[in-house]
């Protein structure tokens, strides 16, 4: 049987404008550009898989060895992107249109130096019911093994969470976007958590003050600290915690280590941890690194002819791509450096 990665979560379309700078209040502005793109954290982490899948490495894996399904909800505005997704080798049977909802959708704001501002309307992401879920884990009995994936951009996390635990899932949270929620789920029953270093320090601040007698305050402030933290709460599970262009920082269960990566160039292989299940191999995790800083995840596909500094990590074009490893703690891609520049 083969193994199965499911991601359930959200699928959403980008409006992105290219502005001089970020509005602000009261203010109205012409923007320099528009495109629209598929997005989503769920639906980027289930293309990023499915695209590294298909490097060159993984001749020792047969072509049925591992399948990508994304279990999403899209109103009738996003029929074309679980028909890119398709096109992409993400298997979209457990994904539905609702015709009572409209497709997750953000609107995003990208200045002259690169940063960004997001106004998030949840939509259909947000309108999983209990039957949804049953139809997913139902499908799922005889699969084989399962990996589920896992962001906080739906509802009923806590309920998604439970029901792959209950099924026997290996399930692998991205503790983003981060909310205190995070903190309640059974943390400690999963195979592997992703944060970036601003989750991190929160989320251990938090696990932190649950272990903590009342009245006793300690801060956390640097990403070793939340790392200590976060090992010593969830000591069986695989946590990965990138850090820009400072690499990845892991800590492995069964060594009871943690091991810092620095950012590598494209062209270096870097083996973190993370052997994902027996019949993968283990997972390799790429930055890149271009005039001494590292390229930064964005959601979607930013549009070739913008700034340098905007570069594209979406995993939705294979044009000139090379994996990196990204702030959402998977693979993504970034177009290779153009002659010149």
């Amino acid at each position: 049987m083969p193994v199965v990665v499911l991601v359930v979560g959200s699928i959403n379309i980008d409006d992105i404008v290219r502005v001089s700078h970020v509005v602000r209040r009261g203010e109205t502005i012409a923007s320099q550009s528009h495109v629209v793109l598929a997005g989503g954290k769920g639906a980027n982490q289930a293309v990023a898989v499915a695209r590294a899948l298909d490097l060159d490495d993984r001749e020792d894996l047969g072509e049925e060895d591992v399948q990508v399904v994304m279990a999403g909800k899209v109103g009738p505005d996003g029929q074309w992107v679980l028909d890119k997704l398709q096109g992409l080798g993400v298997h979209n049977t457990l994904s539905v249109v609702d015709p009572q909802q409209l497709t997750g959708r953000a609107w995003i704001q990208v200045d002259d130096s690169g940063d960004n501002a997001i106004v998030l309307r949840p939509g259909a992401n947000h309108a999983f019911t209990q039957g949804d879920l049953e139809r997913i884990f139902g499908s799922t009995a005889n699969a084989g093994d399962i990996i589920l994936v896992l962001q906080n951009e739906m509802n009923g996390l806590d309920r998604v969470v439970e029901m792959g635990l209950a099924h026997g899932h290996k399930v692998v949270l991205n503790a983003a976007p981060f909310s205190p929620s995070i903190a309640s789920l059974p943390l400690e029953r999963l195979n592997t958590l992703f944060v970036n270093e601003i989750e991190g320090r929160a989320l251990a601040q938090l696990l932190l003050q649950q272990r903590q007698d009342k009245g006793t305050t300690t801060t956390i402030t640097t990403e070793d600290q939340a790392m200590a933290t976060l090992a010593a709460a969830l000591p069986n599970v695989q946590i990965v915690m990138t850090l820009g262009e400072h690499g990845v920082l892991g800590y492995d269960p069964s060594a009871k280590t943690a091991v810092r990566v620095a950012a590598a160039p494209v062209t270096t292989e870097v083996s973190l941890l993370l052997p994902c299940v027996k019949k993968v191999k283990p997972c390799i995790i790429r930055s890149s690194r271009r005039q001494g800083r590292a390229t930064r995840s964005r959601a979607s596909l930013w549009p070739p002819d913008w700034s340098d500094r905007i570069r594209s990590s979406s995993p939705y074009e294979s044009q000139q791509r090379q994996p990196h490893c990204a702030s959402n703690g998977v693979a993504q891609w970034t177009r290779s450096p153009r002659a010149g520049t």
